[in-house]
């Protein structure tokens, strides 16, 4: 299979969902990869927590959506790349139990990736959600 071709409709989107095949046309991607894993995120603490250790989020990080933006908007002061991608194994389980934070998540993640796409110089941010 020809990967980098695959993974053309994953650079298309924001927040993309796919399974491994998806996840292996990642791994052919230019961009830095951020894992976690839905099994280990099922709440909002929990995830802000993981992503927090996993981007080397600063110590001033406030737990919440707005600081979750905020840093994902700075993420070249804490992570320095060309662009990045969040890869999300088991996302179905991700919040699972609130569906009002997964759309509030969601919609931080496409902010931030509409943010890095007119950044100068432009980036990408990419999620991708392995079901």
């Amino acid at each position: 299979m020809d990967w980098k071709k695959a993974f053309a409709d994953i650079e298309g989107a924001a927040v993309h969902y796919g399974g491994t095949e998806a996840l292996q046309a990642a791994a052919a991607s230019a961009l830095l990869p951020i894992r976690i894993g839905g099994e280990e995120v099922r709440g909002k603490e929990s995830l802000l927590t993981a992503l927090g250790a996993k981007m080397n989020f600063p110590p001033y990080f406030g737990g919440n959506w707005d600081a979750l933006r905020d840093c994902l908007t700075d993420l070249d002061e804490f992570l320095p790349a060309q662009g990045w991608l969040l890869i999300v194994t088991d996302a179905a389980e991700m919040l699972k139990a609130n569906p009002a934070d997964r759309t509030l998540f969601l919609e931080t993640l496409e902010s931030a990736a509409d943010f890095w796409r007119v950044a100068d110089p432009p980036r990408a941010f990419k999620t991708l959600m392995i079901t």
